[in-house]
């Protein structure tokens, strides 16, 4: 009996496409070792932070309290005022829990308005009506913003329009 000889495999265009592919392949799996291109990726700072605003309502000014319910994996969190100095501006109570990690663990800059454990809190008195507060988070040194709020009146409580009682004085 003959058997007829048939002949069977890849395509060469398909052979050829094939390794190709993985030589492109290998050569990117060994790129990344060698140039250790994943690295280089930082993770940043992140922490869950809450605002309580509380009026005062013989002045147009506020209190707010920033406290941090969670660091996530933020170092320290710390308080600024956008556009200005908070310290300087307004008074500031730094409530914390251990006063001993602000000299341990903050950068020496962020000592007065920093928050290092879950639970601190910041009380900034007689902020203005139109401030903006910033919260950032440090992660191995570099920090990131977590967070903003502005300071508002939301109730108009303390708006010019509400005053006006009726009496036309002539101008005089």
């Amino acid at each position: 009996m003959i058997q007829k000889q048939t002949d069977k495999g890849v395509s060469p265009v398909i052979g050829v496409i094939l390794m190709v592919a993985i030589t492109v392949i290998i050569a990117a799996v060994v790129a990344n070792f060698v140039l250790d291109l994943g690295g280089t990726l930082q993770e940043d700072a992140d922490a869950t932070v809450s605002f309580d605003q509380d009026a005062n309502y013989g002045t147009s000014d506020y209190s707010v309290t920033v406290t941090t319910t969670n660091m996530d994996n933020a170092d320290y969190t710390y308080v600024q005022l956008a556009g200005g100095d908070l310290e300087s501006q307004y008074d500031v109570e730094q409530q914390v829990s251990d006063s001993s990690l602000l000299d341990e663990e903050v950068a020496e800059g962020d000592r007065g308005v920093a928050m290092v454990q879950s639970g601190d809190r910041i009380v900034i008195d007689e902020l203005d009506g139109d401030e903006d507060l910033q919260v950032f988070g440090v992660l191995s040194g570099d920090s990131t913003q977590v967070t903003s709020y502005s300071v508002e009146d939301p109730q108009r409580f303390m708006s010019d329009s509400g005053t006006d009682d009726g009496t036309d004085d002539g101008g005089e």
